[in-house]
């Protein structure tokens, strides 16, 4: 283009290149259909003739793009806009009603620019099927926890111990993916039939360059020094970890103690100002260097009651029999001996054993029969502030040669 002005001397001519606009609209197409119910309330029209009630107000979405959803109208009809070009897009429906899902996933469907591609009977059922597993590391068989899970829509993740749970899924063939930071993605497919529950456990592998430290393992634990108002849990771990504790009267525990450092492999935890005569519950939480968590299942103990205010009233062992011939060694410790206390508790214990009458050998809870059992009597007694009880046990020869053990 020419610049406007005189041409004489001096003067000059510029061009301008001129660049024409590039359309940038994206390439797109919609997805028309209408959603009822599959199998769950069919109605009857004027004709007589039955169909499937509409359903209003389901969400639907672009499985692979959620950003692209609307809801059925009053008639369950939608429309899916600015939907990009393409082939394998799938529309997925999703209806809460009554305490129930009901969840429908399309086929693939082709999308063309400036086309409305209509769906025809797109039926929902109810999302009755479930999954249960366990992830865990390939290298070291470590439980992973926080693993995304993705399926149908929803998200769900790991615990602490690897395990995680997926709800209300559909009958069909559905996508389930699996996410964690420092792991290749994963991705399967699992078929569920009707009200369903499956198991799938997986092993996930790091990505290059990723350090898995080795899982931590809560073992040996007990509880000792119990008072009526205190106790001590022992445990170890196998690798250094800083330990918590959550505890309380229920499985619902109700208190957790600060974090116990530094981080080692023996552990033991004082627990005081405790209730007289309780049962508590507790579940350990021990920490790695990496902040993993790992947890031990729920445990029990009870703290002593106050002398005097429960006293032991009996003992009992039941009707037991064991092989017998003469000059056996056995081995008392495995009579189970109980404990009764005036409350009407009952409590297996350890007894001591003494010989009363007879020619058998009694060294510690090794008992060796005589060479006449039936005139030995074995004495069983239990010591609990103070209040010593003890039950008899004869020895008795039958034509079997079993020997019984009777009060």
């Amino acid at each position: 283009m020419m610049a406007c002005g005189g041409g004489g001397e001096g003067s000059s001519v510029a061009f301008q290149t001129v660049i024409p606009p590039v359309n940038t609209a994206p390439e797109t197409g919609s997805i028309k259909g209408n959603v009822s119910v599959d199998g769950i309330s069919t109605m009857i029209n004027n004709n007589g003739l039955k169909y499937s009630p509409a359903i209003k107000n389901a969400k639907v979405w672009l499985e692979e793009d959620p950003s692209i959803y609307t809801t059925t109208d009053e008639n369950g009809d939608f429309v899916l806009t600015q939907v990009p070009q393409g082939k394998k897009k799938h529309v997925c429906v999703e209806k809460e009603e009554n305490g129930k899902k009901y969840k429908m996933r399309s086929g693939d469907i082709e999308v063309f620019v400036n086309v409305t591609i209509i769906i025809e009977n797109i039926t929902v059922v109810e999302a009755a099927n479930s999954i249960i597993g366990n992830i865990r590391d390939s290298v070291n068989n470590r439980n992973i926890d926080g693993v995304v899970i993705n399926v149908w829509g929803d998200t769900f993740t790991s615990d602490v111990n690897g395990n995680y749970s997926v709800f209300n899924i559909p009958a069909g063939t559905w996508k389930v993916e699996f996410i964690k930071s420092g792991f290749d993605t994963k991705e399967v497919l699992l078929s569920f039939g009707e009200d369903q529950e499956n198991s799938y456990n997986l092993l996930m592998t790091p990505e290059s360059g990723t350090i898995i430290p080795l899982e931590i393992k809560i073992t040996d634990i007990s509880v000792s020094s119990i008072t009526e108002i205190s106790a001590t849990i022992k445990f170890l771990t196998n690798i250094d970890a800083v330990t918590q504790l959550k505890y309380g009267k229920t499985s619902s525990y109700g208190t957790i103690t600060e974090f116990f450092t530094p981080a080692k492999k023996n552990h033991a935890i004082n627990l005081k100002n405790l209730q007289v005569g309780t049962e508590y519950h507790y579940k350990i939480s021990a920490i790695d260097s990496y902040g993993i968590r790992k947890e031990s299942d729920d445990m029990k103990f009870s703290t002593n009651h106050l002398v005097g205010s429960n006293p032991l009233i009996s003992l009992t062992i039941p009707s037991n029999t064991i092989n017998y011939s003469t000059d056996k060694v056995f081995n008392l410790a495995t009579v189970l001996t109980k404990a009764i206390y005036k409350d009407g508790t009952i409590k297996n214990i350890v007894s001591s054993w003494t010989l009363i009458v007879g020619e058998g050998d009694l060294n510690g809870k090794e008992y060796t029969t005589g060479k006449t059992p039936a005139s030995e009597i074995l004495r069983a007694s239990y010591t609990n502030f103070g209040i010593t009880k003890y039950t008899d046990l004869t020895l008795v020869l039958t034509d079997l040669c079993i020997l019984l053990f009777q009060n």
